[in-house]
């Protein structure tokens, strides 16, 4: 599965506040929700598997501070995931159509 990016976010003044740790904690973030399907929501569970950065809940926290993620219960939401990237149901939805159109392929003489 694939993140998508924008590539102006390294002029963005949120993500220059952030800083460069901070950032990339924020891409390997959108990586974990990309890979799981889990709608931008980060669990304070995962925090210490990405990104391999010390103190992450420190990086979390800045996160917050420039407003790039949201504190939720139990852990912390991606702002705006959803203007660049799909919802877990539609990521379904097109597994499924491709799943289907493979097969219908593999079938053809």
């Amino acid at each position: 599965m694939w993140v998508r990016i924008d590539d102006q976010i390294a002029h963005h003044p949120k993500f220059i506040a952030a800083g460069p740790v901070a950032s990339w904690f924020w891409v390997c973030g959108c990586g974990y929700c990309a890979k799981y399907l889990t709608d931008g929501f980060i669990p304070d569970a995962a925090l210490a598997n990405l990104g391999g950065v010390t103190n992450p809940r420190k990086w979390a926290q800045r996160l917050v501070g420039v407003g790039l993620w949201l504190r939720v219960d139990g852990g912390y939401q991606v702002h705006d995931y959803h203007d660049y990237n799909l919802t877990a149901a539609e990521v379904k939805a097109k597994r499924d159509r491709d799943r289907v159109r493979k097969k219908n392929g593999a079938e053809a003489p």
